[in-house]
């Protein structure tokens, strides 16, 4: 019956068999004056400039609030950490194309880019 999804233990989740051990979402977000309190380069301008009436900071995560969520993808506020912080590997074929572009083994390396060759003009003078 696993084939089906139905075990003794449940239906599996295979979202959190993707993430990866180590990584854990905060909680509670951090306020301003903890912000301040452990001296963060970013200006009091910029920390004014993440707040919003209805959430509070705009940091990117969600601490489990759907609204939060819905909010700030009306913002195009992004999750600071990236795909390869949270998961161990990409889900699915089609998250696979971008997800190992950030690997460090491939970072400073070119053989995977398009190799462009420029013919050079003759005059026909």
């Amino acid at each position: 019956m696993e084939f089906f999804g139905i075990t003794m233990y449940g239906f599996p989740d295979p979202i959190k068999s993707l993430l990866r051990n180590d990584y854990k979402e905060p909680s509670k977000p951090i306020s301003l004056e903890e912000r301040m309190a452990k001296g963060s380069k970013q200006t009091l301008a910029e920390m004014l400039s993440e707040l919003d009436v209805y959430i509070g900071s705009a940091d990117g995560y969600t601490y489990n609030s759907h609204d939060r969520l819905s909010r700030m993808r009306i913002k195009y506020v992004r999750k600071p950490v990236g795909p390869t912080d949270m998961y161990r590997y990409a889900g699915t074929d089609a998250q696979n194309c971008g997800f190992w572009t950030d690997d460090p083994a491939i970072k400073n390396s070119k053989w995977h880019l398009k190799t462009v060759f420029k013919h050079k003009h003759r005059s026909s003078i």
